[in-house]
């Protein structure tokens, strides 16, 4: 998937996690190479359709194909049921990520005037995980972290949900940790505002911490 593609997936997840139905976009997916004979096992494993839907998404979000994205649509929809309405959404989720591109574009640009050195990230980093409140799973799937990154980082810090926070945000700058980090000041502050978090956006570019 190319990143309007994954925000897409995020933009409409809760909807999905809660309506597809597990068996049939397992079935469509094997069909399609996209899912194996060993993730039937997993998704046995399985409590609950949300736990199901979840480990279906997350696998489609690794997915290398390039076509994946059609490919799950075109799943969705062969679904006579609400199933069909979620194609539809996570379609206009895409093209409003695609058109909202160059306004992105501009706040990287913005946010990439003022380089950053590493006590600065730091000192970010630990302020948006005091901030972020409910929301932090929700950024780090707008920052494009895996289900599997950010349940683990909840798992390795379990009681101490601040650590928590700030071990998935870690995760994500040692990601891109050896590139240019001008841009990713304004992924950050987009990512938040996304979250609704506009007020830490705002800090954030002010550096107010």
């Amino acid at each position: 998937m190319d990143k309007y593609q994954k925000n897409a997936v995020t933009d409409v997840w809760t909807e999905l996690i809660k309506s597809m139905p597990p068996e049939h976009m397992s079935n469509r997916l094997i069909q399609k190479r996209i899912l194996a004979i060993d993730d039937l096992e997993e998704l046995k494993k399985c409590s609950t359709q949300n736990d199901k839907n979840t480990y279906i998404l997350t696998i489609v979000m690794k997915c290398p194909d390039s076509n994946i994205f059609r490919i799950f649509i075109d799943a969705l929809q062969s679904i006579e049921t609400t199933a069909n309405i979620l194609a539809k959404k996570l379609e206009t989720a895409y093209q409003l990520q695609k058109d909202g591109q160059q306004q992105k574009m501009t706040a990287d640009l913005i946010a990439g005037e003022d380089e950053w050195n590493e006590d600065d990230w730091l000192n970010c980093i630990q302020f948006v995980a005091k901030n972020l409140g409910k929301k932090w799973k929700m950024l780090g799937r707008r920052l494009h972290l895996t289900e599997s990154q950010i349940i683990d980082c909840e798992e390795n810090n379990r009681g101490n949900i601040l650590e928590a926070r700030t071990s998935m945000l870690l995760s994500w700058r040692d990601a891109w940790l050896d590139a240019a980090p001008s841009s990713k000041k304004g992924e950050l502050i987009e990512a938040l505002k996304k979250c609704d978090l506009n007020l830490i956006a705002h800090k954030v570019s002010q550096k107010q911490w």
